[in-house]
């Protein structure tokens, strides 16, 4: 019902433009039209200061008091109990002076945790028999880390930008701040996204054995300079060792996170090339994003090893006879016999490969299968005898 005063303003304007005006019905029309903006228009203005909506699943609880609130801060603030992770961090394709940053981290069962992001400078340094990584951060100065010649991962008092490990001091503060401003929001009983406020998008929580997981999706803080990064993972209570707190400050890298492969598996293929720290690891490193996709994983694989003609790579396939196949088909397109030790099981396929495209019988001799040796040997010509000297 529209209020009296406006009523009787139509009623006027009506009755003079009904008779005597022409048009005068699509006069009332454009008047009506316009409130109709103006009553919406005013109601999306309100709406818009509103606080985002925060999703399903259940009660907000934006207090410092709330369980997940206090188990997040009494985690940021005990994490100097939090065991150390074994770390190993280098470059990837060097692209304008800066490349793809990839590192492991191994605590315990908490997985391996390979992060993707901008480091400087790539260099390599070696000391006492172990291997260095070093980088060199603007402003920061170089920071290491390192490797033992064997690939066991080091546990180095001077790592790599430090507070991609830890959250750096005074976290639990900042945390407590966005808490309390009602940056981040948690929900009682939360199985949906929770929407905590403008520059905050998808922040939920889910229960697991070792506390608490909060999964930020994105958030950009200007007032207090911190980013919580894209897709972040935070562990969070009691004294596991599995806690982990993901938190930086702006200039974060990506994360991805995968279950740590068996001892000697097909996927732990991946986590020892990574772990060497050489260009076909780097290589290799490609291909991380799709490891949850067998199919996709072996095919970017693959496409890596041909691109760069290194039949090393192959070896990151999880596909046993893909494997196989591909050591095979670069050893014989590159010459490099030296690598069909590498194809396993296939070893022996490879050397007659190898032996009939180049014609060459010593290759048929280090075949360790009977049957395939004599094959070799049969079908390939002897060379022809040396002519003795003087004759």
């Amino acid at each position: 019902m529209l209020p009296n005063n406006v009523q009787k303003v139509l009623c006027v304007q009506n009755e003079k433009t009904k008779d005597n005006v022409p048009g005068g019905r699509n006069a009332l029309l454009v008047v009506v039209f316009a409130l109709i903006i103006i009553v919406v228009g005013a109601g999306s203005y309100w709406m818009g200061l509103a606080p985002f909506p925060e999703g399903n699943g259940g009660e907000a609880v934006d207090s410092l008091q709330s369980p997940q609130a206090v188990a997040l801060l009494g985690a940021l603030e005990k994490q100097q109990n939090v065991s150390q992770k074994y770390v190993l961090e280098f470059s990837l394709d060097d692209l304008y002076g800066y490349g793809t940053m990839v590192r492991i981290e191994r605590n315990g069962d908490s997985g391996m945790v390979l992060h993707k992001g901008s480091i400087y400078d790539e260099r390599y340094y070696f000391e006492e028999g172990s291997e260095f990584l070093c980088v060199n951060f603007p402003g920061e100065g170089q920071k290491c880390t390192g490797v033992s010649p064997g690939g066991e991962l080091k546990n180095r008092t001077t790592q790599l930008r430090q507070e991609f490990l830890f959250a750096p001091e005074g976290a639990a503060e900042d945390m407590r701040r966005l808490i309390k401003g009602g940056k981040i929001v948690f929900k009682k009983n939360a199985t949906g996204a929770v929407v905590a406020g403008r520059a905050c998008t998808n922040i939920s929580y889910e229960y697991v054995d070792a506390g608490y997981v909060v999964k930020i999706e994105r958030c950009f803080d200007d007032e207090f300079g911190i980013a919580l990064r894209s897709s972040d993972t935070y562990l969070v209570g009691g004294e596991s060792a599995t806690y982990s707190a993901q938190y930086s400050f702006f200039e974060v890298p990506q994360e991805l996170v995968i279950n740590m492969p068996e001892e000697n598996s097909d996927e732990a293929r991946v986590g020892e090339l990574l772990a060497s720290g050489n260009s076909v690891s780097m290589q290799a490193a490609q291909c991380i994003g799709d490891v949850g996709d067998a199919g996709a994983y072996d095919k970017c694989i693959f496409r890596v090893a041909f691109d760069a003609k290194d039949a090393r790579i192959c070896m990151a396939s999880k596909d046993e006879q893909g494997m196989q196949s591909c050591i095979t088909r670069l050893v014989v397109a590159t010459g490099t016999p030296e690598y069909c030790a590498r194809a396993e099981a296939g070893k022996d396929n490879c050397y007659l490969e190898y032996a009939y495209a180049k014609k060459d019988r010593s290759y048929c001799t280090v075949i360790t299968n009977s049957s395939m040796r004599e094959e070799c040997v049969g079908a390939i010509e002897a060379p022809p005898p040396v002519a003795a000297e003087g004759n």
